[in-house]
C-alpha cells in the first residue's frame, strides 16, 4: 500500500477543499514497498515537524493573492481550468460565472470560485479533487509579498 501525506486546507464558509503543495511536492509519499514500523513512524514525524513552515508559506500566498488584482478573473479561470482533461466545460464555466458574480477580482477570489463551484455544482470526487488541485497550483504561484 503507497501512503501519500499531503496539505489540505479548508475555507470553513463553504467547506471548499483546496490542495496546496508548498514547494510543489507532498509532505510524503511512500511507494508499494516494505517499511519497517519504525521507519514509516521516522518519516511521519518528519513530515509532520515540516507541516508548520509549509502552513506559514501558504497562509502567505493567501494574504498576497488577497492584495494582487486580476483584470479579467473569468480569464484566469479558464487559463487554469481550460487544459485539464478532468475539468467539464459547463464546470470551467460556472466557475467562471461564480468569480465575476461573486465580485473578488484578486488571485484569491478566483482560487475561491473554482473552489465553491468544485463542491456546490460538481458531484464526482476526481473532477473535485482535479479542481482543489489546480486552484492550489494557481495559489503557490502567487509571489509573497509583505503584507501593506
Amino acid at each position: 500500500m503507497a501512503l501519500s501525506l499531503d496539505d489540505h486546507w479548508m475555507r470553513l464558509v463553504y467547506l471548499n477543499g483546496l490542495m496546496v503543495r508548498v514547494g510543489g511536492k507532498r509532505s510524503l509519499y511512500r511507494t508499494h514497498r516494505s517499511i519497517e514500523d519504525d521507519q514509516l513512524a521516522a518519516a511521519l514525524v518528519i513530515a509532520v515537524g515540516r507541516l508548520p513552515e509549509r502552513w506559514v508559506a501558504a497562509f502567505a500566498w493567501m494574504q498576497s493573492a488577497k492584495r494582487i488584482t486580476v483584470p479579467h478573473p473569468d480569464d484566469a479561470v479558464a487559463a487554469i481550468l481550460g487544459d485539464s482533461a478532468e475539468v467539464p466545460k459547463a464546470l470551467l464555466e460556472e466557475a467562471q460565472r461564480a468569480v465575476l458574480r461573486d465580485g473578488d477580482l484578486t488571485r484569491f477570489g478566483v482560487v475561491q470560485a473554482i473552489t465553491l463551484v468544485a463542491h456546490q455544482t460538481n458531484q464526482d470526487p476526481d473532477v473535485r479533487f482535479a479542481m482543489e488541485r489546480l486552484a492550489g497550483d494557481y495559489l503557490a504561484a502567487t509571489h509573497a509579498t509583505p503584507a501593506e
